[in-house]
């Protein structure tokens, strides 16, 4: 947050149930590129030493060595949701097959674990959303003038994050690509789990 400069501007969310944008179409390496440009597959970024306490990190956390300038890689939370959004979309019905096929990312996996990846996603998004719940209200539309039907008008206005000064400082602040041997503190007594929470 001391890095970001952080503004607040009124979007008109495209709710349309028919109108499709590139993220919504069907598999493709051109929607991949597309949700890829949202910074889903970021590095972590580095936290300095003296701001990991204010971000909740503590001295039991992965560090870096201090020969590489110490801090902790972390990621940014909504850059993950971004990818477990993604990873739903991925697991629909209807792109499973080609991203099975293609076996790469989480579909590397066996089935087993995938579905444990997908779970996982589903359930951090469901967090996320009951946290921040919108309190705003969907009123309704008159469409078709044979038959007036009330519709749900979901062309909502929201105050948003300038995401992208957030996706841009988490681009520019990834760790290395192939750290060196090193690179990592190494943990200390007790800072080992035995399983994955």
């Amino acid at each position: 947050m001391n890095d970001l400069d952080i503004k607040y501007h009124m979007v008109t969310f495209n709710g349309s149930l028919m109108h499709e944008n590139i993220y919504r179409q069907d598999a493709s390496p051109e929607v991949d590129a597309a949700w890829d440009a949202l910074g889903i597959n970021y590095r972590a970024a580095i936290v300095p030493s003296h701001l990991a306490a204010k971000s909740g990190l503590s001295s039991s956390h992965v560090q870096i060595s201090e020969e590489f300038g110490g801090g902790f890689p972390a990621n940014v939370e909504g850059l993950h949701h971004l990818h477990c959004l993604n990873l739903l979309r991925r697991s629909l019905y209807y792109n499973y097959d080609y991203y099975h096929d293609l076996g790469v990312g989480a579909f590397k996996n066996d089935d087993g674990i995938v579905r444990y990846h997908v779970s996982h996603c589903l359930d951090i998004i469901r967090q996320q959303l009951m946290c921040t719940t919108d309190v705003g209200v969907l009123g309704q539309i008159w469409f078709d003038p044979e038959e007036p039907t009330a519709y749900p008008d979901f062309d909502t206005k929201h105050k948003c994050r300038n995401f992208e000064n957030i996706r841009s400082w988490a681009e520019k602040n990834q760790a290395p690509i192939d750290p060196p041997e090193g690179y990592l503190k190494t943990p200390g007594p007790g800072d080992v789990l035995g399983e994955i929470p």
